[in-house]
């Protein structure tokens, strides 16, 4: 396959592994883990009802839509951003981008967002959740179900919402 081309696959119960495709990817699986190797495309839809998403690499647009497994994206350079996990847990990490926009949910889901650069507005949404942030973020809000911060240095909007997870921002 070229480098540069796209791909599409629409599978049932396999495991993937996808290296050095750099057109766009889009992925759907109902039992499967999804391994992602330097992937340099700048669009990726991946919809995975039972089984894990590991990502090294990419950028521009990643969508990702999960059920039961834990979505761990590394090394990411993303301006928009939409993951949904139920019960699984997510690991982002991203350079956060002006006018860029970062959507987390999860019902159980324990996330961790690590800002490789740049920054913006965060706000996070929780039930019985717990959040914490290193001390590069500035706590603007707080009160039982919602929490705000900002770290400077960027315009990025951050959405993060949790029923009962737990919650982690730090700054690389």
């Amino acid at each position: 396959m070229p480098m540069n081309g796209s791909l599409r696959i629409d599978g049932e119960d396999d495991d993937y592994l996808i290296k050095s495709v750099n057109g766009s990817i889009v992925l759907k699986t109902e039992d499967g883990d999804v391994n992602l190797k330097n992937c340099k495309g700048d669009d990726f839809e991946i919809e995975i009802e039972d089984g894990d998403l590991r990502m090294d690499g990419g950028k521009g647009s990643l969508y990702v839509n999960m059920d039961d497994g834990d979505a761990d994206i590394k090394a990411g350079d993303f301006r928009d951003v939409f993951i949904d996990v139920e019960d699984g847990d997510i690991l982002l990490e991203t350079a956060l981008v002006d006018e860029g926009r970062y959507d987390l949910k999860g019902d159980d889901a324990d996330m961790e967002l690590v800002v490789l650069s740049g920054g913006g507005l965060f706000r996070i949404s929780k039930d019985d959740g717990r959040v914490r942030a290193s001390s590069d973020f500035d706590l603007l809000r707080e009160t039982d179900y919602r929490v705000e911060y900002e770290l400077p240095n960027g315009q990025a909007e951050v959405s993060i919402k949790t029923n009962d997870g737990r919650i982690r921002l730090q700054k690389d």
